[in-house]
This record gives structure tokens, sequence and C-alpha cells, in this order.
């Protein structure tokens, strides 16, 4: 179960726009930011991991995507506010989305969308900033069909995904973070793990789990954590292999 400190509903459209705020004419630096991607709890059921907005917990410097089990990746992004009641526009932020641009490992441009979100972030507190946790979209099922065929062509590619968080202040005045860049790995069966106890032809990936072996599950499957071959013995062939 996901902390419900923000709600975020995902919508593609063209992406754009300054990273800092102002108010009239006068340039003001963004109180928004993305701290981290949040890395996924070492075990739970698909779709019921919790994630907090808690900065001390582990995240993950590079995500992974296997495409043959997921058309996009989602992770959870670590995103903090840091103004105050005595700064400028106030303290609460509203949170209207992310500008996501995807590009690959030399630069080139691959996909540009936009997710909307609803929620806010309280404002800072003795100088410590206010975190919240929010699902946010980095790569869409268009850019993954694009990267898709170069994982056709090597393997394995690399792209990065460069995202905005954009939101208003306190009085409405909008307000972006600076870019945070993040790359993600995508790959075609890479995620599929083989136990010990399915044996050294993996015949027992068909079987299900010894009654004390219990089979781990990937909070998202195809999204970062491995994937046990008895999860997908039926209907994968790399499963089988």
């Amino acid at each position: 179960m996901r902390s419900n400190m923000i709600l975020v509903v995902m919508a593609a459209a063209a992406c754009g726009g300054s990273t800092v705020s102002s108010r009239g004419d006068v340039a003001v630096p963004p109180s928004l930011f993305v701290r981290a991607v949040i890395a996924p709890p070492s075990s739970g059921s698909e779709g019921t991991c919790f994630y907090s907005p808690d900065p001390s917990q582990p995240t993950l410097s590079s995500g992974t995507l296997d495409v043959m089990f997921a058309t996009k990746y989602a992770p959870a992004i670590l995103v903090g506010n840091t103004a105050d009641a005595n700064g400028v526009g106030g303290a609460r932020a509203a949170i209207t989305g992310f500008d996501v641009t995807v590009t690959d490992a030399l630069g080139a441009t691959i996909g540009s969308f936009h997710a909307d979100a609803a929620g806010f972030l309280d404002g800072a507190s003795g100088g410590t900033p206010y975190y919240g946790e929010v699902s946010a979209t980095l790569l869409d099922a268009a850019t993954v069909a694009v990267a898709r065929m170069r994982v056709a062509d090597a393997g394995t590619t690399r792209v990065v995904a460069h995202i905005v968080l954009t939101g208003k202040s306190a009085v409405g005045n909008p307000v972006k973070s600076v870019p945070f860049d993040f790359p993600i790995d995508l790959c075609d069966g890479c995620l599929v793990t083989f136990p010990p106890d399915v044996g050294p032809t993996h015949s027992g990936c068909g079987m299900p789990a010894r009654p004390s072996s219990a089979i781990a599950q990937s909070c998202v499957i195809g999204q970062d954590q491995p994937i046990d071959c008895r999860l997908c013995y039926a209907t994968h062939p790399s499963c089988r292999l």
C-alpha cells in the first residue's frame, strides 16, 4: 500500500517550461525538488508494497525495466518542499504534475510527455524540507516502444529520464523544480531468476515452491526487482530456459 501523502492521476501530453518560477517580473528559486527514486521493498506482493516519504530510506541510482513484462516504468519518487512561512509565495505547495523528457545515452530525445498529478506538500519546518512520496511515470508506453526496438537490436539499452516536478505556491504562482536525471536500463527477460531449488535444468520452474520456500514477488512485475521463474513459467518462454 502506498503512502496517501499525494494522489496522482497520469495523462500524456507535450511538455516544456522553465525550471524557475517568477513573481511578477522577479525570478525566485524553486522550492520544490525531486530528492530520489525510492528503492522497492525487498519483499512483498505485487501492487501492495508500501513506500514512505522518508529521506533516509534506500534509493536507486538507476532503474531497470524488463520489456518482456512491462510497457511503462513508474517508480515511487521522493519529492520535497523547502519553502517556509516566511518565504516567497508562502509555505504549502500544490503538486500539478511532472514534465518528462527521455533521451538515449548520447542525448538524443526519444520521448517527451507530461504526467498530471494532484496533491500538496506542506512547508519546511526549522530549515528541514517537507517530504512526500508519489508514483511518477518516467517512461510511458510510447517511449518504451521506441526504446524496445533498440533492445531488440542490442539486447539492452540505457535511457535517461529528465524529470521536472511542477506545482503552484500557496498564492497560486507557478513553481518548478530543477531537473532530476535518472538513468534506466531496458532489457528483454533480464530480470528472470532461477532459484537453486528449481534444479540445474530449471525443470522446477513449472512446479510450485516447496512448503519451506516462499516465492518472493515483485512490487511491480518487470520493474527493478527479480522475477522468480515459477511466477512466469506458463506465460513467458524466457522463464523456461
